[in-house]
């Protein structure tokens, strides 16, 4: 019994029932289990801190070495940077580093410039504009007339429009027709004073902003700026000159048109051999109102964008405009060959066959003149 007993590994208490017992052995080895987890886990947390102390001491005996190449590539790239730049200033504009120091430092004396000239480069860097728009801007716009202004200022504003293109535009916003009904005049005339007041206010700005006066001078002038204000001088007063030509060619053309259109206006005459024959149109006031600018011709033919769309009628409508003695008589010699066909063609309808009289017979006794004694034959004969 003792001997069986040494053998058990562990004692059977015989007061419990078997599950009870069961029961407790489970017990015991979940419990043995979790000791053998606690340690485990112990033990790889211990590693663990090991291995990151040791990546830390690694990262700091690595880090002098990766600033030092960093270094090393920074200067290195700094380096070829410079010498890029060294090159480029050499070649490109013939200075050196030394030169490129004294003007970043302005170490020169700063040159006062005339004020015309601040003024336009100070408008050429604010509006990406040449000269000609910097001269433009110095006129006096309060002399023009408001359909004048409003076609400088849309000049203005659309650089790339050429002057027909400027035409068409205005004609095509602003203008109208005697006949046309009252809310379309009304809208023309409101688009046309909206966009006067733009113009105005635009004008304005730029002379405030841009505006200097020609006689202003300073000591110390570089020749360059001095040959580009005598250009500026030049330039303006050929401009002014150019502009008085325009003005005083348009009052002549005006001058001369109202001469023709006058009261004894006949109207438009052609020769046609020793005739003269006269075309006089319904309208005279309409008539000088569309032949006063070209615009109105040509822009009959063109897109919005200025470009021709209708090349058969105007090419048309030019030549008969360049020659109107031709095709005035061409006209008049066609209606005239037309007029003859007409009365050959009528002639030819005409029955050209003799009538022959036809004697109608009438009741009663008939008688006939004999011209022969012989032909009585026994006397008068009378017929029935």
């Amino acid at each position: 019994m003792s001997e069986n007993q040494e053998k058990v590994d562990f004692k059977v208490d015989l007061t419990k029932t078997p599950e009870e017992i069961q029961e407790q052995h489970q017990a015991k080895k979940e419990e043995e289990a979790k000791s053998k987890k606690e340690v485990k886990e112990e033990v790889k947390d211990e590693a663990e801190e090991n291995v990151e102390v040791k990546e830390e001491v690694a990262e700091e005996e690595k880090k002098p070495e990766e600033t030092q190449e960093e270094v090393k590539a920074e200067e290195r790239d700094l380096t070829d940077k410079e010498k890029i730049i060294k090159e480029y200033l050499s070649s490109t504009y013939n200075m050196d580093e030394a030169q490129l120091k004294d003007v970043l430092s302005n170490k020169e004396d700063k040159v006062e410039l005339p004020e015309e000239v601040q003024k336009y480069l100070a408008y050429k860097n604010d509006t990406k504009r040449g000269m000609a728009d910097f001269v433009a801007a110095q006129k006096d716009y309060s002399k023009m007339s408001d359909i004048d202004l409003i076609g400088h200022y849309m000049a203005q504003v659309n650089p790339e429009y050429s002057t027909d293109d400027i035409n068409y535009l205005m004609g095509q916003e602003f203008g109208y027709q005697k006949d046309d009904e009252e809310n379309v005049k009304r809208g023309k005339i409101l688009a046309m004073k909206k966009e006067l007041r733009k113009a105005k206010e635009y004008f304005s700005n730029v002379k405030d902003k841009y505006h200097a006066p020609l006689e202003s001078s300073a000591e110390n002038v570089p020749e360059n700026y001095k040959k580009a204000l005598d250009f500026y001088k030049q330039y303006s007063d050929e401009s002014t000159r150019a502009k008085a030509k325009e003005e005083k060619s348009r009052e002549l053309f005006t001058k001369n048109t109202k001469s023709y259109f006058n009261d004894e206006f006949k109207g438009f005459e052609f020769k046609m051999g020793d005739k003269k024959l006269f075309y006089k149109p319904k309208n005279i006031e309409e008539t000088v109102n569309a032949q006063s600018d070209l615009s109105n011709f040509i822009s009959k033919y063109l897109d919005k964008d200025g470009n021709l769309v209708k090349a058969k009628e105007y090419h048309t409508a030019l030549s008969m405009a360049m020659n109107p003695e031709s095709y005035a008589k061409f006209f008049y010699e066609q209606g005239k060959a037309d007029a003859v066909n007409d009365v050959v063609r009528d002639g030819k309808n005409v029955d050209m066959n003799v009538r022959t009289n036809v004697e109608a017979s009438k009741p009663g006794p008939k008688f006939r003149v004999l011209q022969d004694s012989n032909d009585f034959s026994g006397g008068l004969k009378i017929r029935k």
